[in-house]
């Protein structure tokens, strides 16, 4: 029976991360279903089931707040054609995901009490809508960032069969989550405080298996993070770190995601070079013909411009190279003595330790899954510009 709900050929066909991480998004899942029947319940009570009938105006008034999260969710996923997080960051995304719905879910269980006459009477229309909002934000996000994850997962090429079985285990969960709320909702009764209570529970349940799934997942991909985690893991031991050392110190919920302060990767021309012709050009020869341009900002900040041909592996070994500027500019790295010397001079001794370097890390990213030779890199953030140099 369980077999129906896992890959073809499981376990050899997904990911050692497969089960910790389906296993808890299972619970999480449960647990959101049964907030779901407390927050439904309280809806209906506030739009006037509990008086014993439900009204034209109220039944008017539940289709126009669906109508107004509908419309919430279109100017969404309007901002997701042009925002690249979801597959970058997609742990992230999913917990936004997460905590989007059972605030969302925590605003529905307390409309009864908003709409109340000694709070704000007749407002069921617009907290309802609002909560509506932040349900359809959730699944939007969570749907976005989905296909990163799913990727993830697959050991072989799957994707289909790793997708339809996370849609059935969501059905299972959905429904024995349903059957819990179900079974509470008598226990509880109509009393707002109480199913309120009730619900930050199965909220903290929720989210607690939510952030111990995204902590076990095992991502391929490269953004500002996980290649700054892999690239100064490396550095370090002098080996590549495995997916699963990267996801143990990734940062997803408070702080994390974006690069270190000091680099900027994206730089412009001016960011490098003060519109200086003669300092572009002797630090684009000093960075190699790599497809990019390294300089120094500061006493240890490290800026690196992008050319419009740079690929993917480009991209990656910039910041192998950007890495090494800094350890000489901070430790005495690539010849020692950074500080107070020719900023070109740093770079091309950085280049020339990288070039040593760059066979066995990338050997190290092959051995080890990572993505880090196509157009999945992610490293560019807000702000950044691609160069045209002629």
């Amino acid at each position: 029976m369980l077999l129906h709900f896992l890959p073809s050929g499981y376990p050899n066909t997904v990911c050692a991360s497969y089960l910790p991480y389906c296993r808890l998004q299972f619970l999480s899942g449960v647990a959101g279903s049964a907030s779901f029947v407390l927050s439904t319940q309280s809806l209906l009570f506030a739009v006037g089931l509990g008086a014993g009938s439900v009204p034209l105006a109220g039944a008017l008034n539940w289709v126009i707040k669906d109508g107004i999260g509908q419309l919430g969710g279109v100017l969404f996923a309007s901002y997701l054609g042009t925002f690249r997080g979801f597959d970058s960051d997609p742990k992230r995304w999913r917990m936004v995901s997460s905590i989007s719905m059972d605030a969302a879910t925590a605003l529905e269980i307390l409309t009864p009490m908003l709409v109340a006459p000694a709070m704000f009477p007749g407002s069921f229309l617009l907290v309802a809508g609002i909560a509506n909002v932040g349900k359809n934000v959730s699944y939007l996000s969570a749907s976005a960032s989905r296909a990163a994850i799913h990727a993830s997962l697959c050991a072989s090429s799957n994707l289909a069969d790793v997708t339809a079985k996370s849609g059935s285990q969501s059905i299972l969960a959905s429904m024995a989550g349903t059957a819990v709320g179900v079974g509470l909702s008598p226990l509880i009764g109509a009393d707002p405080p109480k199913i309120f209570a009730s619900f930050l529970v199965l909220s903290a349940f929720q989210q607690t298996c939510n952030y111990l799934s995204l902590t076990s997942l095992q991502l391929r991909t490269l953004n500002p993070q996980r290649a700054g985690l892999l690239v100064e893991g490396f550095l370090e031991r002098g080996e590549t770190p495995s997916r699963g050392e990267v996801a143990a110190g990734e940062r997803f919920v408070w702080g994390g995601g974006g690069g270190a302060k000091w680099l900027k990767v994206g730089a412009g021309v001016e960011e490098l070079c003060g519109m200086d012709g003669g300092r572009l050009g002797a630090l684009r020869e000093a960075s190699g013909a790599g497809g990019y341009v390294i300089g120094v900002a500061g006493e240890d900040g490290v800026m690196v411009g992008l050319e419009e041909a740079c690929d993917g592996k480009g991209v990656v070994r910039a910041l192998l190279h950007a890495h090494l500027v800094r350890r000489a500019l901070t430790a005495g790295g690539a010849g020692g003595g950074g500080r107070g010397r020719d900023e070109a001079e740093v770079v091309a001794e950085a280049r020339q330790e990288m070039e040593g370097l760059e066979g066995a890390f990338f050997e190290g990213c092959e051995r080890g899954g990572w993505r880090a030779d196509d157009d999945s890199v992610a490293l560019e953030e807000k702000g950044s510009v691609r160069l045209r140099l002629g």
